[in-house]
């Protein structure tokens, strides 16, 4: 029996190993593109990924890198697995940014994204932002105005300029 306990009490101890109560590091998001879908015929790339710098052509298997941007044209659809589990889908003629200093954060300029968050996610969007954890949601922004729908679990929804304890309105899964 003793050395049972020893055995256990190396194991807690052991390098390398952690609790499973020991939750992730929040980070910023990162990941790399499961897929990109074209409408009709493939003409170029129709997925760009940005730096600061530049934008270049992005396939299937990309890495993207923390503070990317990236813009689907007109045809294009694209699918992000992010480092913590979370899944990005952007839609047709749509521009996001993943927040390079901020952790799990998003900030949709145009068009169409939908989100399946694992953990705690923003996105933020033409005057308001979407708070959510362990939800999927759906979100459209066209530089005036921002609407949200949710898929599973529960979103809070915030103007922009609000204070972090300022009412937010609560979206439901079916709205």
């Amino acid at each position: 029996m003793r050395a049972l306990g020893l055995l256990v009490v190396f194991a807690l101890l052991a390098p390398g190993c952690k609790s499973k109560s020991t939750p992730a590091p929040m980070q910023a998001w990162k990941g790399a593109v499961e897929s990109v879908t074209h409408a009709g015929k493939n003409v170029g790339s129709g997925f760009e990924i940005c730096d600061d710098a530049s934008c270049h052509p992005a396939a299937a298997g990309d890495k993207v890198p923390s503070g990317a941007r990236l813009k689907t044209d007109g045809r294009t659809r694209a699918r992000i697995a992010l480092d913590d589990g979370s899944k990005l889908v952007l839609d047709r003629d749509s521009d996001i940014a993943l927040v390079a200093k901020t952790p799990r954060t998003a900030h949709l300029a145009r068009g169409a994204a939908s989100i399946s968050a694992v953990a705690s996610a923003k996105l933020e969007m033409s005057g308001a932002y979407v708070e959510g954890s362990d939800a999927r949601f759906d979100a459209i922004a066209d530089g005036v105005a921002a609407r949200v729908s949710v898929a599973h679990g529960t979103v809070q929804v915030r103007a922009t300029g609000q204070q972090k304890d300022a009412p937010s309105t609560s979206v439901l899964s079916g709205e």
